[in-house]
Parts: C-alpha cells; sequence; structure tokens
C-alpha cells in the first residue's frame, strides 16, 4: 500500500512539472522573437536597457586563452573569455576590452566553436548572433576567474567589463527544444506510473475480497437460544 501510495505521489509530481515545462517552452519560443538586438559597441556604450537578455550581433573572441574552471564531480563548466566587436579591424589591447563572455555549459562552448571555426572556413570573423544573459562586472567574478584574466590580459580593467553569459536560462531554441521534451517524457512517465498504481490498487482490491468472503463462509453460525423449559 505504502509503495503505490508513494509511486502515486511521484507519477503526480511527474505530470504537473511536466505540463510546466510544456507550458513554458513556446512561451520560450515566443520570448525569443522580442529578444532586442545589439552590437557589442551598443551594449558598451548604452548598456542593455534594462534587458536581461538581449541578442549579442557582433561578438568575437580574443586571442588569448580562456580562464575556466571545471568541477571533477559534476562536469560542470565556468569558463571566461574577454569578446570585443568582430567589425574591428584588429583585436583591441587588454586595457580597452570591455567585455567578457561566461560559458557555463560544455554544449554551448563547442556551439561557439564549431561555428566560430565554420564561419573562417567562409573568411568571416567572430560568431553567428547569439542570445547571452547580461549579468555582472568583471571584479565581481571569483578571485581565481579574476587572477587568471589579469594575468592573460595584462592592463585589462576589471571592474570597467561588463560579463555577459551563455549556457543558464537565457532563452534559446535549443532550451525550448529541451523543454519540450522534457515536458512530454515526464508526462508520458507520470501517466505509465499512475497507470500502474491504479492496477496494482484493483489487483489487491481483487486478492482481499475472496479472502474476506471465505473467512465469513467459515465463521460459525450463531442460532437463537431456546428458551427454557
Amino acid at each position: 500500500m505504502r509503495k503505490s501510495f508513494f509511486f502515486a505521489v511521484v507519477s503526480l509530481g511527474m505530470l504537473a512539472y511536466g505540463r510546466h515545462c510544456l507550458r513554458k517552452a513556446p512561451e520560450m519560443r515566443q520570448a525569443i522573437d522580442n529578444l532586442p538586438e545589439m552590437s557589442c559597441e551598443q551594449l558598451v556604450r548604452d548598456g542593455s536597457g534594462g534587458h536581461r537578455y538581449l541578442v549579442l550581433t557582433d561578438a568575437a573572441l580574443t586571442s588569448g586563452r580562456s580562464v575556466g574552471m571545471r568541477d571533477s564531480e559534476s562536469g560542470a563548466l565556468e569558463l571566461y573569455h574577454p569578446i570585443y566587436a568582430a567589425g574591428n579591424a584588429k583585436q583591441p589591447p587588454a586595457v580597452e576590452l570591455k567585455l567578457i563572455l561566461g560559458v557555463f555549459d560544455e554544449t554551448d562552448r563547442r556551439r561557439l566553436r564549431d561555428d566560430r571555426d565554420q564561419r573562417q572556413v567562409h573568411r568571416q570573423t567572430g560568431f553567428s548572433p547569439i542570445v547571452i544573459e547580461v549579468s555582472t562586472t568583471a571584479d565581481q567574478l571569483p578571485d581565481w576567474a579574476q587572477e587568471g584574466l589579469a594575468k592573460g590580459y595584462p592592463g585589462i580593467v576589471l571592474s570597467r567589463c561588463r560579463v555577459v553569459t551563455i549556457g543558464l536560462d537565457e532563452p534559446t531554441e535549443a532550451h525550448a527544444r529541451h523543454l519540450q521534451w522534457r515536458g512530454l517524457g515526464l508526462t508520458a512517465l507520470g501517466v505509465i506510473m499512475l497507470g500502474w498504481c491504479v492496477w496494482q490498487i484493483r489487483v489487491r482490491d481483487r486478492r482481499a475480497a475472496p479472502a474476506a468472503d471465505s473467512h465469513s463462509a467459515g465463521a460459525p453460525s450463531r442460532s437463537p437460544a431456546g428458551s427454557a423449559g
């Protein structure tokens, strides 16, 4: 009984979260369509205009090394690399760098790498437009990241560098697809588990009924006591 009840609760939780994911997927796609677009120069000059997410249209990585750390147990990635406007004739000196890209997902890191390499084949610089989340300034990054950036880019002024990130919660088509498939999978699994729980309860009730009948049939009958005399 306890096992069936536990799995019933779990299945209802799956159904609720699956429904949430299926509702969020189209909302995320709509949010993608409404994202503002900005160049690196516009973002540095005007700020994000209060937008948490936006499309950065012309980012390019500097030629230096990235500063990163990966958790040995979970594999979680945290990587930082200065970026600049791809339209510049040449990479600006470190003191003029104003944007740092933070990458928190290995899949997104590979996607950016492959996109950059593909564009280089066609003699294009930088990345295709990317959806980013506007974060803090680089002087608020972990100490190891600040030390690595200062060492790799002598002269960089971290307090003047805005950090933009990918691989967290930014609305992208890939994230929307992931939400949709997660919702479908959890909904299907929840339905299967809930059906199994209902079946288990019915089987137990059918087994209990004959036992109750046999018990009542085998019990001695009591006839009313006769009157004396």
